[in-house]
């Protein structure tokens, strides 16, 4: 009889710790077993035990009675609620960028290059005029040529667009400095956007072509527009006689 009591005793003690710890090991595929039917006393004790839940846990399902509400703890001040380890921020669910911003491109805002570090051989720099934001007058000979070439080019069916005319002396230095930030160096940049004191843009000499510039060098030249540089295919100067023939290509805007 006393042995049988310690046996009911330890059977007891066993459901009431792993009665929990099958309900929560068990909470997501099955239910824990009923234990009403051999021990009803046990199982109503059961019934009341609260139950530890894992984290982000509402509701645990427990035969024999009503389903537990737990909410779980709030964090401790100064913490922010994430596992060890977690970053401090993370992506919103669409993906959006990062608040940090990333670092700016370097040619977006470029330094500008003291305007006399470079030099063109045989070409004498322009002085920095007093308004350097000023745009200059296209010359008239080459206004005029444009204005016959794209009449005529009309004509064959074929647009001349004009992408760059005359430049300011401010707005050839930023392309200049753009220019030096993208191609590693000045002596780089310079092959492809002069100066402003070397620029034919800045005297007001120089065509940049948007379209029809193919059609510009076969026929150009019979009002002396020609094409310049090997490198850069769209721009023209009128550097002839009008049906004269244009120069050999130079290489690139520097020599």
């Amino acid at each position: 009889m006393y042995q049988r009591r310690r046996r009911t005793v330890a059977v007891a003690a066993l459901l009431l710790i792993g009665g929990p710890l099958y309900a929560v090991t068990h909470r997501s595929s099955e239910p824990a077993p009923a234990v009403e039917s051999s021990f009803p006393a046990v199982g109503k004790i059961l019934a009341a035990v609260p139950l530890p839940l894992a984290a982000g846990s509402t509701n645990l399902p427990f035969t024999g009675a009503m389903p537990l509400q737990i909410t779980p703890a709030a964090p401790s001040a100064g913490t922010s609620g994430a596992p060890t380890g977690a970053p401090s921020t993370a992506p919103s669910a669409l993906g959006a960028t990062p608040t940090s911003a990333p670092s700016a491109n370097p040619s977006a805002n470029p330094t500008p290059v003291p305007e006399q570090t470079f030099v063109l051989p045989g070409v004498t720099p322009l002085a920095k005029p007093a308004d350097p934001t000023a745009v200059p007058r296209l010359d008239p000979q080459l206004a005029a040529a444009w204005s016959q070439a794209k009449a005529a080019a009309a004509a064959q069916g074929v647009t001349l667009t004009l992408a760059s005319g005359s430049r300011s002396w401010a707005k050839q230095a930023e392309l200049h400095a753009r220019a030096v930030a993208r191609h590693g160096g000045e002596a780089n940049g310079s092959q492809w956007v002069l100066p402003p004191q070397y620029s034919m843009h800045v005297r007001g000499q120089a065509l940049d072509i948007a379209a029809g510039a193919s059609w510009l060098e076969k026929n150009g030249s019979q009002w002396g527009l020609c094409r310049r540089y090997v490198n850069e295919p769209w721009h023209f100067e009128r550097v002839t006689t009008p049906g004269g023939t244009c120069p050999v290509y130079q290489a690139n805007a520097a020599g």
